[in-house]
């Protein structure tokens, strides 16, 4: 409520004062007048020669209880809280004077209409009795309620909106001068500027368009190759220099935890041959073999002339050959152990199954020549299968083929169970059988006998 409303308000409470005292006494021209007019025993009035003294109309009597004379013209008398001992006055400068009240109010409360009396008091002003929203361009928000995660922004010179909330991961993107802002994802290529430094897992140089720049020093320099760059027109032997001894006639990559090297890659040329190593625990200078570390090594070798695999004893440089297959195919396996009177295993081939195996299962070695007009034309087979394929029972079969235009069985062998058994030429395999009977002096027969359980084919029971 403004001042002007409660100034009204004691005006028209003044006045409706005043008027029931002139029913009372009536004034006709100048008059001195002492003590106070009271509304009851009214004396009469001496209509002497006017005074310039007059008293104060008191409080109770409908006056302001204070002296309006002198130089306050232009007043207009309000009270504090009812309080009659005291008036706080209006100045037409439009200051507040306090006349003999105990104190004023704290700085900065307002003087509040209380609806009663004369209705004026300086109180703080409650909040909560106020309606409506408090615009912007009052000190506000012009916003009534939100939503948990909204944020202001200005949207106009005079107005503030809500900027809802989004899904986990978005950032505040600035929309531009005069634009509001939104949530998005950061662009790479718009949003992003600088270089990340090697501390924060960048690399800390410029890479420009399509290309990897490896660092000259630090944990993402490797093996001291600067600033060199990696582009689909450099080769990757050009990046990453080898760990030879001369530095010069090779590249490659160097595997390590920081502390013990574990491996290598390397391109290397060796008197005009080239070389692909890729090597655990080794490597190699150019012209011998060096240990990273003293453990067990080995190393994968690609020549111009094919392929080896080289292993290495603990605490040793020397490469042993275990594997090597030549441009031209010839394969050569080198088992090494410790064996003097056993066999090891040299080769061994497996046939597993997602299924459940039966009789017939099994695995097939085949051999191809080319013939006068074709290649990879069958030879031969060397074929393993189950002829009992039960665990607790198995017994297994092996047949020997040989072709012409078609697969022709030489040689079958098989166990029963409880011996080996042999058939040739397609018949079936039996166990050794045994020849009883008289030779009757036939010296041929009994020849052909001796030889035949010579080989072990049969068991010369004759006589």
């Amino acid at each position: 409520m403004s001042y002007q409303t409660v100034f009204d308000e004691l005006n028209r409470n003044l006045e409706d004062r005043l008027k029931r005292y002139q029913k009372e006494v009536k004034i006709d021209g100048s008059a001195q007048i002492t003590g106070q007019i009271s509304n009851n025993n009214l004396a009469p009035i001496n209509l002497g020669t006017p005074a310039l003294t007059i008293n104060q109309l008191s409080l109770g009597k409908g006056g302001t209880g204070a002296d309006l004379s002198g130089s306050l013209a232009g007043v207009f008398q309000i009270l504090n809280d009812g309080d009659s001992a005291a008036t706080v006055a209006l100045l037409d400068s439009g200051l507040i004077d306090w006349n003999n009240h105990p104190g004023s109010p704290l700085i900065g409360t307002p003087l509040v209409y209380t609806g009663s009396g004369l209705g004026a008091a300086f109180q703080q002003l409650n909040l909560s009795s106020l309606t409506g929203t408090l615009a912007a361009n009052h000190g506000g928000t012009g916003q009534a309620s939100y939503a948990v995660g909204d944020l202001l922004y200005a949207s106009g010179t005079t107005t503030l909106s809500k900027l809802a909330d989004v899904a986990t991961g978005n950032a505040l993107i600035s929309g531009g001068v005069t634009t509001a802002p939104s949530w998005g994802k950061i662009g790479l290529t718009t949003h992003v500027s600088g270089i990340l430094a090697g501390t924060n897992g960048g690399t800390g140089v410029n890479n420009g368009s399509n290309a990897l720049t490896v660092p000259a020093s630090g944990t993402a320099a490797l093996l001291g190759v600067s600033n060199q760059a990696f582009t689909e027109n450099n080769s990757f032997a050009k990046i990453l220099r080898a760990r030879n001894t001369s530095g010069t006639n090779g590249y490659g990559l160097r595997i390590w935890d920081g502390t013990d090297d574990w491996g290598n890659l390397q391109a290397l040329d060796l008197s005009g041959n080239s070389f692909l190593f890729f090597s655990l625990n080794r490597y190699y200078d150019g012209s011998a073999w060096q240990q990273f570390n003293t453990r067990v090594g080995c190393s994968f070798q690609l020549t111009n002339d094919g392929f080896n695999f080289y292993s290495f004893a603990a605490n040793s440089n020397t490469a042993v050959s275990r594997l090597g297959v030549t441009g031209a195919g010839v394969t050569t396996i080198n088992l090494g152990d410790a064996a003097t009177n056993a066999a090891s295993n040299l080769l061994v081939l497996q046939h597993n199954s997602s299924g459940t195996p039966a009789a017939g299962f099994g695995s097939t070695i085949l051999t191809r020549l080319a013939s006068s007009t074709t290649d990879d034309q069958s030879a031969a087979t060397d074929i393993v299968t189950w002829a009992t394929a039960t665990h607790a029972s198995r017994k297994a079969r092996r047949v020997f083929n040989i072709y012409d235009t078609a697969a022709r069985e030489a040689l079958r062998i098989e166990a029963s169970g409880t011996a080996a058994m042999i058939g040739f030429l397609g018949a079936a395999a039996v166990a050794r059988p045994t020849v009883t009977g008289s030779r009757g002096g036939n010296a041929a027969l009994a020849s052909l006998l001796t030889q035949l359980a010579t080989l072990g084919l049969i068991t010369d029971s004759s006589s």
